[in-house]
């Protein structure tokens, strides 16, 4: 029997084709919450997450990680635009917007913002098809996991059939569009 296909796609309204930010969820360990419960349970809560290509490891938020109670494992030098910080790095499950899980992530804090919650990062995006077109003006994000046993490759295609045609109907026959 075939391993299950998880896919997700989302239209991005033209006011947030800056960023691609989905509904996402983390898991954290349940007795944070409850004080007694073994310590494998984990909670799903709902999160806002940034898909960033440009970041290696997965993050999260300040805010987020002390609403949680999460307890840090370790600090780790972390650099961004403004500078290099020492920071703490915790331990979560991360849910993508199409129900794929990655146990025990290690996970950096960063500066709060009002807008995500967490950055997916390539540690996780590594393991998954990520598409992100934009046909007739309008910004389609699309990711599936596992990945698919063939890559989109829009320069050979073009070599091969020389007409926009021939290409959407190449991608249609293989129900990509």
């Amino acid at each position: 029997m075939p391993n299950p296909v998880y896919a997700y796609t989302k239209k991005i309204p033209a006011s947030e084709s800056n960023s691609i930010i989905v509904d996402s969820g983390i898991g954290i360990p349940v007795y944070l919450i409850k004080p007694g419960t073994p310590q494998d349970q984990r909670v799903k809560i709902s999160v806002k997450a940034l898909i960033d290509t440009g970041c290696s490891k997965t993050s999260i938020s300040k805010r987020l990680a002390a609403t949680c109670k999460l307890v840090a494992f370790q600090k780790t030098k972390m650099e961004n635009a403004g500078g290099v910080a020492v920071v703490n790095v915790y331990t979560v499950d991360v849910f993508l917007p199409n129900n794929v899980r990655f146990n025990n992530v290690s996970v950096a804090e960063y500066e709060d913002n009002n807008r995500f919650d967490i950055i997916i990062g390539m540690d996780i995006l590594k393991h998954l098809d990520l598409s992100i077109t934009n046909a007739n003006g309008q910004m389609v994000f699309s990711i599936r996991q596992p990945p698919d046993a063939f890559h989109i490759d829009y320069e050979k295609m073009q070599k091969k059939d020389k007409s926009a045609k021939n290409m959407k109907d190449q991608l249609r026959k293989k129900q990509v569009i």
